[in-house]
């Protein structure tokens, strides 16, 4: 007797492969590689009258670069920018060299005041700092009393790729140009007070002009030497502006290691308001300092008349009196 019972249920249909564009169906029993053979087993397309072959590549670009990729479009060109070798190459370029006792070069263009300040600071930061002058043996004693190592020119741009132009402004023109190529510059100058005007290119921009292929980083022009050399005693904020960004990072990362505190200000354009900032510590300066000096004549005028000019009043009006000129000597007092 023959027992039936009741029937499985067909399997269920694979779900659809989806090829981008084309999209192929397996139906019950066909498997990936039957509906690949029936895929390219077909005539190839017509094309319409009319469609070129640059038209239905560009057409194949367009759906390629919306999200759908179609079988045998190419990828767009190869763009050199955004290789990683580039952008290796740019870190390299921004990243600062060490010497072989292992500290990081720094270049210091300049030996005056500030020069030299700089370099005690960046020297206590465990930095080498490589002073570059024109005339090395009259600054010598200066500069390895503040921890540097002076050469020339020639020889201290060799050292590093990390410069900082720590020199009056107008004589920048003057120098070696050619060899500041390719390297990070920072501009730590002010503009003359009496000449200031936010609206006018900033002195960073013009030394990025006159070396345009140098990254130019502003920085430190809110510090003086004697702040340097004595130690901060308000603000440690620097702001640093660049329009290279690793250039401004590899100097933001300098600040701090000088137990400063750098502010990100963005492009070189913003140069143009941090040369003002040394001018507007103290906006109300003369104000301040009218009201102090009409203070102290007001008391020094009560002082006067009060202790030496009433005194010898007084005694002059009594018999024998005189006036007591002796009482004129602690005026000063």
């Amino acid at each position: 007797m023959d027992i039936t019972g009741p029937r499985a249920p067909p399997p269920p249909s694979p779900a659809p492969l989806d090829l981008g564009d084309v999209t192929l169906q397996l139906g019950p029993g066909d498997n990936e590689g039957a509906a690949y053979d029936n895929f390219f087993s077909k005539e190839p397309p017509v094309i319409p009258a009319g469609v070129t072959e640059d038209t239905r590549a560009s057409t194949a670009y367009s759906a390629a670069t919306s999200g759908a990729i179609t079988p045998g479009t190419a990828f767009p060109a190869y763009d050199t920018r955004f290789s990683l070798a580039s952008t290796l190459s740019l870190i390299n370029d921004c990243s600062i060299p060490t010497g072989v006792d292992g500290r990081r070069v720094v270049v210091v263009m300049g030996s005056g005041d500030f020069a030299c300040a700089l370099t005690a600071r960046l020297s206590e930061a465990n930095y080498n700092v490589i002073v570059a002058s024109r005339d090395p043996q009259s600054r010598r004693q200066r500069v390895i009393a503040a921890g540097g190592t002076i050469m020339t020119y020639a020889e201290a741009l060799q050292k590093s790729n990390l410069v900082v132009i720590a020199i009056p402004f107008q004589h920048v023109s003057s120098l070696p140009l050619d060899t500041l190529s390719n390297k990070i510059l920072v501009d730590v100058s002010n503009r003359d007070p009496k000449k200031y005007d936010p609206a006018d290119r900033s002195q960073a921009e013009h030394l990025q002009n006159l070396v345009p292929s140098a990254r130019v980083v502003k920085a430190f022009n809110v510090l003086s030497a004697y702040t340097l050399a004595r130690g901060t005693r308000g603000s440690k904020e620097v702001p640093v502006c660049s329009d290279d960004a690793l250039a401004r990072a590899v100097v933001c990362d300098v600040v701090r290691s000088l137990d400063l505190v750098p502010v990100d200000r963005g492009p070189l354009r913003n140069a143009r308001l941090l040369e003002g900032i040394p001018l507007t510590f103290f906006p109300e300066w003369k104000f301040a300092l009218i009201i102090s000096l009409i203070i102290w004549i007001i008391a020094f005028a009560i002082t006067f008349f009060k202790w030496q000019l009433c005194d010898n009043f007084r005694n002059a009006q009594e018999t024998n009196g005189s006036f007591n000129w002796r009482s004129f000597d602690g005026i000063a007092k």
